[in-house]
């Protein structure tokens, strides 16, 4: 005869589907109790292990549901709090959550999710590149390249289709790439006192993709004032006004800051 341990560890694996089958060896079980109240000795076996067996197991079932139901409800609120990530102007992230999210909900929402999301980005793409704005079409594509999953998979082959768009934006993303090296090189140097160096590199960067962060302005204050960069009060001026007033790399900018305070 099995005992309450080997019944709850059974129990504990149990599925929806083996629920039933459970219930009706209980009421099997429950029957069969019934007909064996005229036998004393079997009255004796009923009240005294049977039946504290019976109710035993029953009261796992329950528990065993009550707990399955606060995992659906946990997976519920863990899903809610995703949602806005979906739609917050940033497609790495909003790719990301989707594919995360498709695990924690039924398969058929799941399909419909990744149906809305992929239109939606796709929508943005295509409206970007119809206004002009091929640096945000741009960033929505490489963010379905790179992270994979069905609805991103769907927005890189719908712009795949049409070729003209596609390389377009691969274009664009080759030079803001450059323009990224350049940019980061450019500031390397500047604090490791390079200047000439510097001036290259943001200028290299400018010529990669024009209009690039702040790299104009930096390449031209870099120039106009070369010689005082060779000044330590003025260079670090220089230095601190740059790191405040344009777009930096986080890492940099309290490098630059500090070299500034110095």
């Amino acid at each position: 005869m099995p005992t309450i341990e080997d019944l709850e560890q059974r129990l504990g694996k149990l599925e929806d589907r083996d629920k039933a089958d459970v219930m009706a060896k209980l009421k099997e079980i429950d029957e069969k109790m019934s007909k064996l109240k005229g036998d004393n000795i079997w009255r004796f076996v009923v009240q005294t292990i049977l039946a504290p067996l019976t109710i035993v197991a029953v009261g796992l079932i329950v528990n065993w549901q009550i707990e399955r139901n606060k995992a659906a409800n946990d997976r519920i609120e863990a899903a809610r709090e995703m949602i806005p990530l979906l739609f917050d102007n940033s497609p790495d992230k909003a790719f990301a959550t989707e594919a995360l999210l498709a695990t924690i909900i039924d398969p058929d929402i799941a399909d419909e999710l990744h149906k809305i999301v992929a239109r939606h980005y796709s929508a943005v793409i295509q409206t970007s590149l119809a206004s002009g704005d091929t640096a945000t079409a741009a960033k929505v594509l490489a963010a379905a390249e790179h992270s994979g999953g069905e609805a991103a998979t769907v927005v890189v082959d719908s712009i795949k289709q049409n070729n003209v768009d596609y390389k377009r934006l691969q274009s664009f993303t080759n030079k803001s790439s450059v323009a990224e090296t350049k940019e980061r090189e450019g500031f390397q140097n500047l604090l490791a006192g390079n200047y000439n160096g510097a001036i290259s590199a943001f200028q290299a960067a400018e010529k990669a993709y024009p209009s690039y962060h702040s790299v104009y302005e930096i390449a031209r204050i870099l120039q106009s004032r070369r010689i005082d960069l060779d000044d330590p009060l003025r260079r670090r001026e220089i230095l601190k006004e740059i790191a405040t007033s344009y777009m930096v790399p986080s890492d940099l900018r309290q490098k630059m800051i500090t070299q500034g305070d110095e």
